[in-house]
């Protein structure tokens, strides 16, 4: 097709999904955050995952401004074909593996007043509640 994107544009774009010296993108911390193409069961060449630390609009504006610095102006990605460049091992970041401190300290306090109701727990049988598990959990209780 006449209107095709260049391949370079392409290279280009798929870099950005794991460029980690961009800052929105990080590599698992795990050793074993390894995973195989879903689509290929033959492959058995397994990919570190990789975890999103911004929108992917941020993404797409800081590749797009890289690009048409490389390229020039005439440089353009859609975020569309942006999106379907993005390999299967590119993660966007849960609860479960977010870093910040903001939610370090909610699972340090939840795990704190689970060990001081438990300890209450113990001293006295006259409360029925129900008790959490996790901070996961403390979450949907206080909801």
């Amino acid at each position: 097709r006449s209107d095709a994107l260049p391949e370079e544009y392409k290279k280009h774009g798929l870099h950005w999904w794991t460029n980690e010296e961009s800052g929105y993108v990080r590599r698992s911390e795990k050793a074993r955050d390894e995973i195989r193409d879903p689509k290929n069961r033959k492959d058995k060449v397994k990919h570190r995952i990789y975890f999103l630390e911004a929108r992917v609009g941020e993404l797409h504006g800081a590749m797009v401004a890289a690009g048409k610095e490389e390229f020039g102006e005439a440089f353009h990605l859609g975020a569309t074909a942006f999106r379907a460049l993005r390999p299967f091992y590119v993660k966007d970041t849960g609860r479960d593996v977010c870093l910040c401190v903001y939610h370090m300290r909610w699972d340090e306090l939840g795990a704190g007043l689970k060990n001081f109701r438990f300890g209450r727990k113990k001293e006295c049988d006259c409360c029925n509640r129900k008790y959490h598990k996790n901070a996961r959990d403390l979450r949907h209780l206080l909801v």
